[in-house]
């Protein structure tokens, strides 16, 4: 039975269609001369062969692909004056065949004999020898020599450094990593994982999510190899996920912009500042690209201006938001009737009373009406002191509620300053996804606990770039993300902008915690 290879037909159809283009379809007659074998042969017919030898390759019928293609390299051998790139092209046909049907030796030295002869037309420094070069290495790397694999990547790496596109330029640079890993040389193959990750988290890189997430994992199982005496330190991101609350995050992923709602957002904003409305809906502009974040302004912000990394199209918001509006007042309505009810056959101390008034307060407190919302809170306690201990369920539950909203509405800790998330890096759409999140987190706690402190700062701003545009820039994902990030900013001397995070995070937990515990109200 076969090895499983790890090189696939597309790929290596896309190295020799880099090298040398393919031969087109109208050039190739299906026409063949028939003679002995020691007739020149017509400049036709190892096309021919190599037309079929590809069709028969498609269709997996390795043997007589290997026929075809090693009929057309003898036919273009014994012709008088053959084209060096036509034999190299033909010499990868035949390679690829061959390693397909684990001929690994001589495939390999087709594969360095094609190379050879590029070299001569090309020059041996052309970036035109770069796909061959790491195509040799992928062979290597499947036979286990992962010294000569990274030798073949890092040559090719240097001869299109110039030309490779990012995405590329990644994938080399990841597989020389790699290599360097499996040969214990675990520093070197660190700091190629970096490299990878910084060029992948550029507001252009365009790797796929899987991509991205393949990248990460490896890194983190490396540093969990080289982890030794590193200390052990708690991360409240990691904290939040234990508690497997995912499924009350509102969104688990990005959503692509749109140039539309963009133009829409302006004029919207255009229009209210012409009639003089502050307090309109605008769209945050887009956040600008930092290395290290800034403070942002004083807690002083009011919440209705706080900025949101996930702005609302505005242009269906008035209208959506009358309906909605509607759709309150009627179920405030019907908790006050039910409220009335009660009072009128059970009595206004009875405590099913109390209960509809906290379950009316829940409802407010989802609004934001507050004041409302205590008001009918000490209305309930009241009831309830009067028929229960004051150790009671309903007594202790109530008056944590109403604790919780003088909290809420104190200026000194009730605003969310969330400017400071405005200074964050773009990051590709690609990343903007939890599973990349995550391993963004546990790549910046790794690093962290090993003493990287500046890889782990650049790394946890990444994640939180991530997990804010991800579940939310409210979420308590986003808060424990931010904990995590003040602990590193003091640890590098940013205490103003360590205390900001913290009092961010601390208000998001406080009123996610008021939200969850009026529910069971």
């Amino acid at each position: 039975m076969s090895r499983v290879k790890r090189i696939s037909l597309s790929a290596l159809i896309v190295v020799v269609s880099y090298v040398i283009p393919p031969v087109e379809a109208d050039e190739m007659k299906p026409s063949r001369t028939s003679g002995s074998s020691s007739q020149v042969a017509s400049p036709e017919r190892w096309q021919s062969e190599v037309q079929e030898g590809r069709r028969l390759l498609e269709v997996k019928d390795l043997s007589r692909a290997e026929g075809c293609f090693r009929r057309a390299l003898q036919d273009l051998n014994s012709a008088s004056h053959p084209s060096m790139t036509d034999r190299a092209q033909v010499m990868q046909y035949l390679a690829r065949v061959l390693y397909m049907q684990d001929e690994a030796p001589e495939s390999l030295a087709l594969y360095k004999r094609s190379l050879h002869l590029l070299s001569k037309t090309y020059g041996e420094r052309s970036e035109k020898l770069a796909p061959l070069y790491e195509t040799i290495g992928d062979i290597f790397a499947d036979e286990g020599d992962f010294l000569r694999a990274r030798k073949y990547y890092q040559t090719a790496l240097s001869r299109a450094s110039g030309s490779l596109d990012k995405n590329a330029c990644v994938e080399l640079t990841t597989r020389i990593a790699r290599a360097q890993e499996k040969r214990g040389q675990l520093r070197e193959a660190e700091e190629n994982y970096w490299s990878a990750l910084k060029m992948v988290m550029t507001p252009d890189g365009s790797q796929s999510t899987d991509r991205i997430e393949q990248l990460l994992s490896d890194y983190i199982s490396l540093l969990i190899r080289t982890e030794s005496g590193g200390r052990v330190l708690q991360s409240a991101y990691q904290n939040e996920l234990l508690k497997d609350r995912l499924s009350e995050l509102p969104q688990r992923r990005a959503a692509p912009g749109s140039e539309f709602s963009s133009a829409v957002a302006l004029q919207v904003k255009d229009s209210t500042e012409a009639r003089g409305n502050d307090n309109a809906d605008q769209v945050s502009p887009a956040p600008p690209s930092s290395t290290l974040p800034s403070p942002g302004p004083s807690s002083s912000t009011p919440p209705s201006s706080t900025p949101s990394l996930n702005p609302r199209i505005p242009s269906d918001s008035h209208a959506d938001s009358n309906a909605l509006e509607q759709i309150n007042q009627q179920r405030i309505k019907f908790y006050e009737r039910m409220i009335a009810a009660d009072i009128d056959s059970l009595g206004a101390e009875h405590p099913s009373v109390a209960r509809d008034l906290s379950t009316m307060a829940s409802f407010l407190i989802s609004l934001r009406r507050y004041d409302e919302a205590r008001s009918l809170l000490l209305r309930a306690l009241r009831i309830y002191r009067q028929i229960y201990d004051e150790r009671s369920g309903p007594v202790r539950q109530t008056q944590l509620m109403l604790a919780l909203l003088a909290d809420e509405q104190d200026p000194a800790t009730a605003n969310i300053d969330l400017t400071y998330l405005q200074t964050l890096p773009r990051i590709p759409l690609q990343a903007q996804k939890l599973e990349v999140a995550f391993r963004l987190n546990e790549l910046s706690y790794l690093m962290l606990c090993q003493g990287k402190i500046d890889q782990s700062l650049q790394t946890c701003i990444w994640g939180l770039a991530s997990t804010a545009r991800t579940s939310g820039d409210m979420s308590m994902l986003t808060a424990g993300n931010m904990i995590d990030l003040s602990r590193i900013l003091r640890a590098k001397g940013h205490a103003p902008e360590a205390e900001n995070l913290e009092n961010s995070a601390r208000s998001i937990v406080r009123r996610k915690m008021l939200e969850r515990k009026s529910a069971y109200l």
